[in-house]
């Protein structure tokens, strides 16, 4: 999910989504979230826990991409790629793969 931004009460965010992996989606508009959020309590909570997990997982991967050599922050990537793939192949470009680690691919 993207608009954690939404949920915690703005409507801006500073960053770009990209979509990593082919597949499906929902796109839905702010105000029909917004509005969504405001009158369900417990979609609101729920979606305040998923960001929260988001934020914990964020902090882990700023960790790890501060702290790990390029083969230990190429591993979990494609770890947390497969958990999220639909089956074993994951379809990345190594210049996909380069931009998401932060290497110019000459590792």
């Amino acid at each position: 999910m993207t608009g954690l931004t939404v949920l915690m009460g703005t409507d801006r965010t500073p960053y770009d989504t990209y979509i990593q992996l082919g597949g499906r989606g929902w796109r839905v508009k702010v105000d029909d979230f917004s509005r969504a959020i405001k009158q369900n309590p417990t979609l609101h909570g729920l979606l305040l826990q998923f960001g929260h997990a988001f934020v914990v997982q964020a902090a882990y991967t700023a960790l790890a991409n501060a702290r790990s050599k390029l083969e230990e922050r190429l591993a979990r990537w494609l770890l947390m790629a497969h958990d999220r793939a639909d089956g074993d192949e994951i379809p990345l470009t190594h210049e996909f793969l380069a931009l998401m680690l932060g290497c110019d691919g000459r590792a």
